[in-house]
């Protein structure tokens, strides 16, 4: 990494945990190749914590991670489309699960690697896609706020309904 993108880095990292650029201690905790992981005064920062865009998941971002859980090993763009298809009632098409799996991996959600190809696909292979630690992390922190958020929903207003 150029002198210059890795400046560029800080900065943005320093703004990102609101720091004052001018005002911040920087440490080098760990470098291998490049710096992966940085100490902002008391801040740590690390190298999939400045990758990831966000860490909020949408509604259609939990449900296409939820299903790519679900499927495990058999977790490719069009098995993903069908079963959400199937679960939602929706029809969900195949370029927009393309782009969600593509935003869940730039974001460090899942990770994807190509399968064998196959005379049955005309040659081509699949990507298969997996959820990581960070993914269920995320999974696992959206269902603690969902059930928090309806376990805070008194009782009588369903019965009123």
């Amino acid at each position: 990494m150029g002198f210059f993108a890795l400046f560029c880095l800080l900065f943005w990292a320093c703004k990102k945990v609101g720091y004052a650029a001018n005002r911040v201690i920087l440490r080098p905790l760990e470098i291998i190749g490049t710096i992966t992981q940085l100490e902002l005064s008391n801040t740590k920062i690390t190298k999939q914590s400045l990758q990831m865009k966000g860490t909020n998941l949408g509604e259609f971002e939990e449900l296409v991670l939820l299903t790519v859980a679900a499927l495990m090993d058999e977790a490719y763009s069009v098995a993903v489309c069908d079963e959400l298809s199937a679960h939602t009632g929706r029809s969900v098409k195949l370029g927009v699960v393309h782009a969600v799996l593509n935003r869940l991996e730039e974001k460090g959600l899942v990770q994807s690697q190509l399968g064998e190809a196959t005379k049955a696909r005309g040659g081509k292979r699949k990507r298969h896609y997996q959820v990581t630690v960070a993914g269920k992390a995320a999974l696992v922190r959206t269902k603690e706020v969902r059930d928090q958020l309806w376990g805070r929903i008194p009782s009588l207003v369903w019965k009123n309904g």
